[in-house]
């Protein structure tokens, strides 16, 4: 099933030749869900039954990183 993800990241220079970068990726944490569907016939009638399978959060990371220019 599709799930919520926002990531967000941002940079900023400190000084002439180095960067500091900033990152979160899954910022919303939303579930991954897995399930199963299944059609069929009881009665005469056509019916639908789903069932999850595996449900669970990813987290979100974090990241931290600097970059110098020469």
């Amino acid at each position: 099933m599709p799930f919520n993800s926002l990531d967000f990241t941002i940079e900023k220079g400190i000084t002439k030749w180095m960067n500091l970068k900033f990152g979160v990726k899954n910022l919303l944490d939303d579930n991954i869900v897995y399930q199963q569907t299944q059609n069929y016939k009881e009665g005469g009638a056509a019916k639908t039954k789903t069932q999850i399978t595996n449900k669970f959060k990813p987290g979100r990371q974090f990241k931290v990183g600097v970059t110098m220019n020469f």
